[in-house]
């Protein structure tokens, strides 16, 4: 499934909020990247995604 343009903004928004949120672990944060690239099958969409998981990991470390 590839999401609209729209879908794919307001998840990266999410995914950003969830990253910044300091009440979730590392691993809650990692959960819900991995939960948004899941949710589409659009190789363009997925690397937008997995560009989150990289700030995270630039951010806050892999523990």
């Amino acid at each position: 499934m590839k999401l609209t343009d729209t879908e794919l903004d307001r998840e990266i928004g999410r995914l950003n909020s969830v990253i910044s949120d300091e009440n979730l672990s590392f691993a809650d944060k990692e959960r819900a990247i991995d939960l948004a690239l899941e949710s589409t099958n659009d190789e363009y969409q997925q690397h937008c995604i997995a560009m989150l998981h990289e700030r995270l990991i630039n951010e806050f470390g892999d523990f």
